[in-house]
């Protein structure tokens, strides 16, 4: 909320992408403000899945919840994230 609120002081807004994977852990947990959502490779299948969810970019309104997301991961997937 701070960061929101920081920057729609400036009038300006910013896209941000916060993604936690721990090793011990099969899952991952992201939160998106905007962003564009980060990708899982699967090598094994030789397929991408989009890490989804709804999430106003950060700046915007300053009283929006945003909402943590989860999903399994395997072991050998990776996570791409682009700027």
């Amino acid at each position: 909320r701070y960061l929101s609120l920081d920057t729609a002081q400036t009038g300006n807004f910013m896209t941000f992408f916060y993604c936690e994977l721990t090793a011990r852990e099969t899952e991952v947990r992201w939160v998106r403000a905007g962003h564009d959502p980060a990708l899982v490779y699967d090598p094994s299948t030789d397929v991408f899945d989009e890490l989804k969810g709804q999430g106003l970019a950060l700046g915007l309104d300053n009283t929006f919840e945003y909402e943590c997301f989860h999903r399994r991961i395997e072991p050998g997937q990776v996570i791409v994230i682009g700027t």
